[in-house]
């Protein structure tokens, strides 16, 4: 068998020939001894570090208030960035409108960091706002009639889509229903700017509103994934969206409304389409 190494120390008083003691050592006594040694100096250490001033000093740390005060900062800073890229994309879209020599192109996409516009988000008008306007279109009715087809007619409008129809029961109404076959395009009905995309949680559907020249805005309601987002510049006839799944038996339907100036529009004076709808039956 193999001897194991083993290490005596013997304390001896030669004055009086007497043995004070004596400590015999293993490789595993040592080794214990010395694991035991650096837990010490380790934990006397973290204690120093723990209650004295020195944690400061570690790398990465923060003070409670400093850390409070660093995340408002943070915060700041990030609402003071998007103010400012909200405001440049304003001025930027007032200097378009009223650029009338710029060419109808389409242009890039805007990197705005954009977020979604829930639909709740503007409130409802007032009794009184309500009653006001009730008033002013009765009084300047005749006006409003002549002066929407004026500003018409210094532009171009496409139907929302070249596969559909505006249905009869809402030729009428300001909140047009356009019927379309599956898979059909939904188009601009002229050349503008996407001001607003978001979705709409009470219909699971997406909503977009497009800023015209003129004065004129429209929106369409009840899109899938739109194909545009906010800032970006489309072209009468460019497509915003494919159309949503067909319920069982009828074909798909989305919704479009038309202002100009803040008056709403019959959609179906301006954007109609030739089309029958007994084409889009299965």
């Amino acid at each position: 068998m193999k001897a194991r190494r083993i290490i005596k120390i013997t304390l001896t008083d030669e004055a009086r020939l007497e043995s004070l003691g004596a400590i015999t050592l293993t490789p595993l006594k040592v080794a214990a001894g010395v694991a035991i040694g650096l837990l010490l100096v380790m934990s006397i250490g973290f204690l120093t570090v723990l209650v004295t001033p020195l944690k400061t000093l570690i790398p990465g740390y923060f003070r409670e208030s400093d850390r409070a005060a660093t995340e408002q900062a943070l915060l700041r800073v990030d609402s003071i960035r998007e103010a400012y890229l909200r405001n440049e994309a304003y001025v930027a879209n007032i200097h378009q409108r009223l650029n009338t020599s710029r060419p109808s192109q389409k242009a890039d996409t805007s990197n705005m960091a954009s977020r979604p516009i829930a639909a709740d988000s503007l409130l409802p008008p007032s009794a009184e706002e309500t009653g006001f306007s009730k008033v002013m279109q009765e009084r300047e009715k005749f006006n409003i009639a002549v002066v929407a087809p004026m500003a018409a007619e210094g532009m171009l409008f496409y139907p929302v889509t070249d596969e559909g129809v505006i249905t009869h029961a809402s030729r009428a109404s300001r909140r047009a229903l356009v019927a379309m076959p599956a898979r059909a395009v939904v188009m601009a009905v002229a050349d503008g700017s996407v001001i607003a995309r978001y979705f709409d949680a009470a219909i699971r559907a997406y909503t977009v509103i497009i800023q015209h020249d003129n004065g004129f805005v429209s929106r369409y309601t009840g899109l899938p994934e739109p194909l545009v987002g906010e800032s970006e510049n489309v072209l009468g006839g460019q497509v915003l969206a494919l159309s949503p799944s067909p319920a069982a038996g009828h074909p798909a339907e989305i919704s479009v409304e038309l202002w100009h100036n803040g008056t709403p529009l019959l959609p179906y004076d301006y954007i109609s389409s030739h089309h029958s709808y007994t084409s889009l039956q299965p």
